[in-house]
């Protein structure tokens, strides 16, 4: 398996990251200390097995900490390395327990902000708060209105009070794998999850099946549908539609 990253994200041409998330850390960190240098994006290549392994990294050098976001491995591994402090000098950014779900922030954001977030793996709108302007900035197609639009989103009393308690949510018949699939297709697989989370299996065979589910590519939307909800008044319908389905920007 090889790792490969971009720094900031979108840069091209890709670069080699090494073969594991001590050595992709050892490699992006130092590049944070960089002048707008805030993001990175780190993915593996190497075949089928490897799909949906990637992760987003954001810098925060005043504070010595670096920012994870994702659910694949990669993502979990380099917590716990930062947590352990194997990247000398860099510490994990550490989020709150309580969380907000991003189906509370989208139906507040244009659909740019949404389609760009929807490529990438945030979960909670906490792990967007946490991320810097600069790092927001390096997304393709977010700038400095859709940031701002963002940032005013996440502070709107309707978003903060999807806000949930985990010791609330612990019960949760998705149980541990909640976090793990992005909220679109947690939202489609919801029955499936639930039976998987019943059902003795190696934890090498869970992953293989969630890697395989966060890689499917979601249904496009169609503009028709959304105005029919629009027209209809059915918010909340458009809402788990838009939240389903991939955006097309106009144009």
């Amino acid at each position: 398996m090889r790792l490969l990253h971009q720094t900031p994200i979108g840069a091209y041409p890709e670069l080699e990251a090494g073969g594991s998330a001590l050595e992709a850390l050892a490699t992006v960190v130092p590049r944070f200390l960089a002048p707008k240098r805030r993001s990175s994006y780190v993915f593996a290549r190497g075949g089928a097995d490897v799909t949906g392994v990637d992760v987003l990294l954001f810098g925060l050098p005043e504070a010595g900490e670096v920012h994870v976001v994702g659910r694949s491995w990669l993502a979990q591994q380099m917590r716990d390395l930062l947590q352990a402090d194997r990247a000398p000098g860099w510490h994990l950014h550490e989020l709150p327990e309580s969380t907000t779900s991003m189906y509370a922030l989208f139906p507040h954001l244009p659909a740019v902000a949404i389609n760009v977030l929807e490529k990438y793996p945030f979960t909670t709108v906490e792990e967007l708060i946490a991320a810097p302007d600069r790092g927001l900035m390096d997304l393709r197609r977010l700038g400095t209105k859709s940031v701002a639009a963002i940032r005013a989103a996440c502070q709107l009393p309707a978003v903060k009070e999807f806000r949930s308690d985990p010791r609330r949510s612990a019960g949760s018949t998705i149980g541990p794998y909640a976090d793990r699939v992005g909220l679109a297709h947690r939202i489609r697989y919801r029955p499936f999850l639930e039976r998987l989370a019943q059902i003795p299996m190696p934890a090498a065979a869970i992953d293989q099946i969630l890697e395989s589910i966060n890689a499917e590519l979601l249904p496009p939307a169609d503009p028709r549908v959304i105005s029919l909800l629009e027209a209809a008044g059915a918010d909340d319908l458009g809402v788990y539609y838009r939240r389903t389905h991939q955006l097309t920007l106009p144009g």
